[in-house]
C-alpha cells in the first residue's frame, strides 16, 4: 500500500489536521471528522483510472487522523477556555468587590455627611436661640430710651436708636430665618389644610405694606374682587408671598413692585405673581438663589443685606404646600416671581 500513496494522500491528511485545528467546538471536530474520509474517498475514486481495492483502505485514514488529532485539539480547547472562565470570574469577583467597598465607603460617607449637617443644624438652631434673648433685650432698652421712659434725649440720639433698633430688627430676621431654615431641613414643619379666602388674604398683605418705607418703590396690587376660597395653610402662604414682597422692594431702589393673582382658567391653581423693576438677575443665577445661604452678590461690599435664606425659605414652603415657584428676570430691567398653588 506505501507504494500507492502519492501526493493526494498527504494534502488530504494536512487539510485534516488543518480542519481539526480550526474547529473550537464539539460538533465541528465531529463534522470534521465523519466528513473528511467521505470528501476523501469520493476524490479517490473520482481520480482514479481504475478500481483498486488498494483504495479503500486509504480511505478510513483521514478519519483516524481526525478522531485522534481533534480529540487532543478539543482537550487543549477545553482546558484554555476553563483558563479563560477561571480568569473571567476572578475578573468579576474582583469587580464585584471593588464594586462593595466602593459602596461601603458611599455609606459611610453618606453618614458622615449626614451628622455632619445634623450637628450644623443643632449648632446653628441652638446659638439662634442664645442670640435672640439679648438681642431682644437690646431692641426692648432702645425703645424705652427712644420713648423717652429713661429720660429726655436728643433728636440727633434718637436718630441714632432708630438705626440701632432697625439693624436688630434685621439681625432677628436673619436669626429666625436660620430658625425656620434647620426646621425645613429637619422636616420638622408641617402645613395644615383650612379654607381661606384669597380676598382677605391679600388685604392683610396690603395693609402690612402701607406703612411708609425707606425705598421710593410703589406697591401695585391686581386681583379681582372673586378669587376662589382655596385650602392651604394661610401663614405658610402669606410667609412665601411676604418674602418676595419684601425681595422686590429690597432690589427695587426706584420703580414699581407689582402683586397679581389669578385663578389660571380651566384648572384648580392659583398663580401668584410678584414681579418689579429693579436691578434684575443674571442668568447664571437663577438656578442658584433657591439654595441656602445663596446670595447673587455675595461680596462684602454688597449693599443689600441677608444672608440668602429667604428664596430658600419661600421655595421649601412652596413645595411644602405642594405648589411650584420660579423666576424670569433680565439684568437692569426687573423679575417675575411665579407661585403656583393648587386647591
Amino acid at each position: 500500500m506505501s507504494g500507492q500513496i502519492g501526493a493526494d494522500f498527504y494534502l488530504a491528511y494536512l487539510l485534516t489536521i488543518l480542519l481539526c485545528g480550526i474547529c473550537k467546538d464539539f460538533r465541528g471536530w465531529i463534522t470534521v471528522t465523519l466528513l473528511s474520509p467521505v470528501v476523501y474517498g469520493s476524490f479517490l475514486l473520482r481520480s482514479a483510472e481504475r478500481l483498486d481495492p488498494v483504495l479503500y483502505l486509504r480511505i478510513p485514514f483521514p478519519f483516524v487522523v481526525a478522531l485522534f488529532y481533534g480529540y487532543f485539539v478539543q482537550i487543549e480547547n477545553s482546558e484554555r477556555t476553563g483558563k479563560d472562565r477561571a480568569e473571567h470570574e476572578a475578573q468579576r469577583v474582583e469587580a464585584q468587590e471593588q464594586i462593595r467597598r466602593l459602596l461601603e465607603q458611599t455609606k459611610r460617607q453618606a453618614l458622615d455627611l449626614e451628622k455632619s449637617n445634623r450637628v450644623k443644624d443643632e449648632f446653628l438652631s441652638t446659638m439662634s436661640h442664645v442670640l435672640r434673648t439679648p438681642l431682644n433685650v437690646i431692641m426692648g432698652y432702645a425703645d424705652m430710651i427712644k420713648d423717652r421712659i429713661l429720660g429726655p434725649i436728643s433728636d440727633e440720639q434718637e436718630r441714632s436708636l432708630e438705626k440701632v433698633m432697625v439693624r436688630c430688627r434685621d439681625l432677628l430676621d436673619m436669626i429666625s430665618g436660620i430658625l425656620q431654615a434647620t426646621s425645613l431641613e429637619a422636616e420638622a414643619v408641617a402645613a395644615e389644610n383650612r379654607p381661606v379666602s384669597l380676598t382677605e388674604l391679600l388685604s392683610e398683605l396690603r395693609s402690612a405694606y402701607e406703612a411708609p418705607r425707606a425705598k421710593e418703590a410703589v406697591l401695585v396690587w391686581d386681583y379681582p374682587e372673586d378669587l376662589p376660597a382655596i385650602r392651604t395653610d394661610k401663614d405658610r402662604l402669606k410667609q412665601i408671598l411676604m418674602q418676595l414682597i419684601h425681595n422686590a422692594v429690597k432690589f427695587t431702589p426706584q420703580g414699581q413692585v407689582t402683586i397679581s393673582v389669578r385663578q389660571v382658567p380651566g384648572e384648580r391653581i392659583v398663580e401668584f405673581k410678584v414681579s418689579d423693576t429693579g436691578i434684575g438677575i443674571p442668568q447664571d443665577a437663577l438656578l442658584l438663589i433657591f439654595e441656602k445661604f445663596r446670595q447673587v452678590d455675595s461680596s462684602e461690599t454688597r449693599t443689600n443685606g441677608g444672608v440668602g435664606l429667604g428664596l430658600y425659605i419661600a421655595k421649601r414652603l412652596a413645595d411644602l404646600l405642594g405648589g411650584t415657584i420660579h423666576v424670569e428676570s433680565e439684568p437692569g430691567k426687573g423679575s417675575v416671581f411665579t407661585v403656583t398653588l393648587p386647591y
